[in-house]
């Protein structure tokens, strides 16, 4: 555990230095209707990118919300620790992906 304390501060400078190309890496959707606003997707986040959004949902809690949609790396972090499967990720094909399939 420590050792991953003292790494994760240098996956946070690799994900967004990949991320500052401006291409769009993967696609995030919240469910705002089934997420019950517990946060641990904010917190399992390593580049800080959902928060809660201060509206409430039918369910009247409030639920999380993606700060920026395209600075999200698809690490799949957030989508894993979703108690209320609530998240979805879907990634970006790949150039390389993209060269082999044309």
């Amino acid at each position: 555990m420590i050792c991953g304390l003292t790494i994760w501060p240098a996956v946070r400078t690799m994900l967004e230095q990949i991320n500052q190309s401006g291409m769009k890496m993967a696609e995030i959707n919240l469910n705002l209707e089934r997420c019950k606003g517990c946060g641990l997707c904010i917190g399992a986040c390593p580049i800080d990118n959902l928060r809660i959004s201060g509206t409430l949902n039918r369910q009247g809690v409030e639920p999380a919300e993606v700060i920026d949609p395209n600075r999200c790396t698809g690490c799949g972090m957030c989508f894993r620790i979703c108690p209320d499967m609530a998240i979805e990720i879907r990634r970006a094909p790949s150039k390389a992906g993209s060269e082999v399939a044309g």
